[in-house]
């Protein structure tokens, strides 16, 4: 069975990974924006695309799949599985099964002030979010919220343009700094990573 590994960037290893449980007849397919990607040195095949918000981004990703006869695609990188939650059905019609959640769990999951407001809704303790400055400065004047806070991206991924403010100074500095920020209570404590495994009948 062939596979595609989307945005491959850096992660070459895990076409490792998926090599090792693979038949002989099996390739692996890795594409980019660049030929410059470290990680197309591991697959088989290697295919440079149009940007990911290009509109013959995903017209051209369906093409890859029916030159290489591809029968799973996955993605390693958040903007990529958002844009590709949006044509599952597309890849399913071409006999590909796209290991990617629906639109609606990658939508929750890319938004982090959807993410929060979820959390809210089911119950779940969570750092208390706010993508407005002038909200925010109202939020410590009432104590909920209160220094050190958080601010990142709503829609960032990798921890980049991500701070931490002290004071009311850093906290307009650093929401200014990119487009679509957030403030949040920082949390202390052991940062902890846990691992899923489902199957796509989700169990």
């Amino acid at each position: 069975m062939n596979i595609l590994l989307s945005c491959i960037g850096k992660r070459g290893y895990l076409a490792d990974f998926f090599r090792n449980e693979l038949d002989s007849r099996s390739k692996i397919i890795g594409t980019s924006n660049t030929h410059w990607t470290p990680g197309f040195s591991a697959c088989d095949y290697a295919a440079v695309l149009p940007p990911i918000s290009s509109d013959d981004y995903i017209p051209a990703l369906l093409d890859v799949c029916q030159k290489y006869d591809v029968r799973a695609l996955l993605s390693f990188f958040d903007p990529d599985v958002h844009k590709l939650s949006l044509y599952r059905n597309w890849f399913f019609e071409a006999g590909v099964l796209p290991v990617i959640p629906s639109h609606t769990a990658a939508d929750l999951s890319f938004d982090k002030l959807k993410t929060w407001n979820y959390m809210n809704d089911i119950g779940v303790p969570s750092p208390h979010t706010s993508a407005s400055l002038q909200d925010s400065k109202e939020l410590l004047e009432k104590g909920i919220f209160h220094f050190p806070l958080i601010i990142k991206p709503r829609f960032g991924f990798g921890s980049h343009n991500t701070f931490i403010a002290r004071n009311i100074k850093e906290m307009e500095v650093f929401f200014d700094y990119a487009p679509h920020m957030i403030i949040q209570n920082y949390i202390e404590g052991e940062a902890l990573n846990v691992d899923g495994l489902g199957d796509m009948n989700s169990n």
